[in-house]
C-alpha cells in the first residue's frame, strides 16, 4: 500500500486506539496513565497499520484479530468499511466473509445509492448474489478493495 495510506491507517488506528482505550482510562481517572497510553499508542499505530497492510495474509489477519476486541469493539457501520482501516481490514478478512447484506446496507457500505446496487445486480457487476437474499458482504468489500 501506498506511504499515504499507510500513514492514513495509522492515523485512524490511533484515534480509535485512543478513543477506547486512553478515554476509558481518563474515565475512571488514571490520567498518569493515559498520557503513557497515549504517546504508546503514537508510536505503536504505525506498526500496526504496517501489519495491517501487510502482504503477509497471516500477519494482517491476526492484526485484524488482534485489534477487532479493542479498537473497534462494536460492529462497524456500513460507511466505516470505506474509511482506511476498513479498507484494509476488507482486503483481509474479505475472501471469509459469507454473511448476506441487505441492498441499503451494500449501498452505504459502498457509499452509493440503493438503486445502483440493485441495478449492478441486473448487469452481473461485481456483487454476488447470497443464497439466502441479498448481497455477499464478501464482494461487497472486494469491490471497496478494488476502488480503494
Amino acid at each position: 500500500m501506498a506511504e499515504t495510506t499507510l500513514d492514513a491507517v495509522a492515523e485512524q488506528l490511533a484515534e480509535s486506539l485512543d478513543n477506547y482505550i486512553v478515554g476509558a482510562l481518563e474515565a475512571i481517572g488514571a490520567l498518569d496513565l493515559a498520557a503513557m497510553t497515549r504517546d504508546r499508542i503514537a508510536q505503536t499505530s504505525p506498526h500496526l497499520a504496517a501489519q495491517l497492510c501487510s502482504e503477509d495474509d497471516d500477519i494482517a489477519a491476526q492484526t485484524v484479530i488482534d485489534l477487532a476486541g479493542v479498537a473497534w469493539p462494536d460492529d462497524p457501520e456500513p460507511s466505516w468499511w470505506r474509511t482506511p482501516v476498513g479498507r484494509a481490514v476488507g482486503r483481509s478478512v474479505g475472501a471469509d466473509l459469507a454473511d448476506a447484506v441487505s441492498h441499503s446496507v451494500a449501498a452505504a457500505m459502498l457509499g452509493i445509492a440503493p438503486g445502483t446496487v440493485s441495478t449492478m445486480m441486473a448487469r452481473g457487476c461485481d456483487l454476488d448474489r447470497h443464497p439466502d437474499g441479498g448481497i455477499t458482504k464478501a464482494s461487497v468489500i472486494a469491490r471497496i478493495a478494488r476502488l480503494g
